[in-house]
């Protein structure tokens, strides 16, 4: 793009605090002043020196009110297991980051359901009481420590 006589190839200096408070800046805007991200599921056409957006994908939220709560449970629970097993392969052993939280918790269960008899390894990171209630945050490693107890996980703690 930088190669067009029409696009500067200008800092975009309005969102450098963006890019170095998020790694990444947010919205359309990027580094560059003209040029811009496309949204989520577009395209952009260029035919006669117009440049066209379209949409190329548009997701439909089409829930079947037919199928139970309980069965909803088991196709994800069983999604989850199955992407966990296909990227479990592996010539050494695995671990895992185990932050207490709904995402990591799934994750290690899923390793422990694909694998029951493998030794698996995860760790978690535990802050000082005191630094909890200065930053007002929840205390997640009780969780991961329940977790890593019921799914018989060797839990490797980092004090920070």
């Amino acid at each position: 793009m930088l190669a067009l006589p029409q696009v500067p190839a200008e800092l975009h200096t309005a969102v450098i605090a963006d890019f170095l408070t998020f790694l990444w800046v947010p919205g359309e805007q990027t580094m560059l002043r003209g040029i811009k991200k496309l949204h989520p599921g577009h395209y952009l056409e260029w035919q006669g020196g117009q440049a066209t957006v379209r949409p190329w994908f548009r997701l439909a939220y089409r829930p079947d009110h037919a199928r139970r709560v309980d069965d909803w449970a088991e196709e994800v629970a069983a999604t989850v297991t199955s992407a966990v097993r296909r990227q479990m392969v592996a010539d050494g052993p695995l671990g895992a980051f185990l932050s207490g939280g709904l995402d990591s918790s799934a994750i290690v269960a899923a390793m422990r359901d694909a694998y029951p008899e493998r030794q698996i390894r995860a760790y978690t990171a535990r802050v000082p009481a005191a630094a909890m209630e200065r930053e007002q945050g929840d205390d997640d490693y009780p969780s991961a420590v329940e977790v890593a107890r019921q799914k018989h996980i060797d839990l490797r703690v980092v004090d920070i």
